[in-house]
């Protein structure tokens, strides 16, 4: 159980899944709720927020840190919820498999899947990106 500067709650936002040509560029959205911090106006301060994505061909079991990450930047306050956008542009032909990553301040990295449930991360919860 994580402890101290902790988000509350993430998830995948839009979209659960797509299909797009090698290097076609498709943003994601992720929302991200901390109490006393986003859900004030404008972008809560000290949030870190990152788009994960692999392959899983060279993960297994799947673990969330063998990936590869892309900044996200902040969108717009949904609410009491902050959202973020990342851009994938993939490359390589196959199917991924995406999830956003958030910490605040020092705190530990929090995974965020598609039901942002406190089920925990799962890998049967990412989005899917096929590229063709």
């Amino acid at each position: 159980i994580a402890v101290g500067d902790v988000v509350d709650w993430c998830n995948i936002q839009w979209p659960k899944n797509y299909k797009a040509n090698t290097g076609e560029s498709r943003d994601i959205y992720s929302q991200v709720y901390l109490s006393g911090v986003t859900n004030g106006a404008g972008q809560g301060s000290d949030i870190l927020v990152e788009l994960m994505y692999s392959n899983y061909s060279n993960i297994f079991p799947f673990n969330p840190e063998t990936s590869t990450s892309v900044s996200a930047v902040f969108n717009l306050d949904k609410e009491n919820n902050d959202e973020y956008k990342g851009t994938l542009s993939i490359k390589n032909v196959g199917t991924y498999y995406y999830w956003f990553r958030v910490k605040y301040k020092n705190g530990p990295w929090i995974y965020c899947d598609i039901n942002g449930t406190d089920d925990g991360f799962s890998g049967n919860n990412t989005g899917i990106a096929e590229i063709k």
